[in-house]
């Protein structure tokens, strides 16, 4: 049986956390701030993530990554009457709905990976940047003649106005006897 204790894990500059059963991939390149990961199975078993015991802790906050509802999306168009020289033309309503109910637990079959996207990292009030910024400008990858200005701010672990970490609950089992944290 695998055990937890034995793991060896290594950090590395590119957003990554890897051990001798998981590599973990952070991607924060969305747009409006968003973050993004991939879970690859080392193992030559299946893991499984309990999402309903895992989760973004953002500031000592916990947004879940899963919850007990069905997600419902629906369509439709309606219909109309048209007079064409007397005669009248009759078109009809049709729509569509789709319910999903996302999955508590994800199956990871060996040496195969799986992806998480859901959470902006940052409030839609976090936009604005203070005043103390630094600007550069910089060659346009499109046009390298033009410039562009970019602002960015250096912070520090005193400093941030963001903490975060990813909390996930996996096991080499479904029913989840030997769990294992990251």
């Amino acid at each position: 049986m695998y055990e937890t204790k034995a793991m060896s894990s290594s950090r590395n500059q590119e957003n990554s956390f890897e051990n001798d059963s998981v590599r973990i991939i952070y991607s924060f390149w969305s747009e409006s701030g968003s973050y993004s990961f991939s879970v690859y199975n080392k193992l030559n078993i299946p893991l499984y993530i309990d999402w309903k015991k895992s989760s973004l802790v953002k500031n000592n906050d916990r947004p879940n990554y899963w919850s007990d509802e069905i997600l419902t999306k629906s369509s439709s168009k309606r219909g109309s009457v048209y007079s064409y020289f007397g005669y009248s033309l009759l078109s009809s309503e049709s729509g569509f709905s789709s319910s999903i109910k996302p999955e508590q637990v994800t199956f990871i079959a060996l040496k195969s990976t799986v992806y998480k996207i859901q959470f902006a990292l940052h409030a839609k009030s976090d936009r604005k940047l203070p005043k103390a910024v630094s600007i550069i400008n910089v060659d346009r990858s499109d046009n390298p003649k033009k410039k562009t200005k970019i602002s960015f701010i250096n912070y520090d672990e005193k400093s941030t106005p963001l903490f975060f970490r990813n909390f996930m609950t996996l096991s080499t089992s479904d029913k989840f006897e030997k769990e294992f944290l990251y």
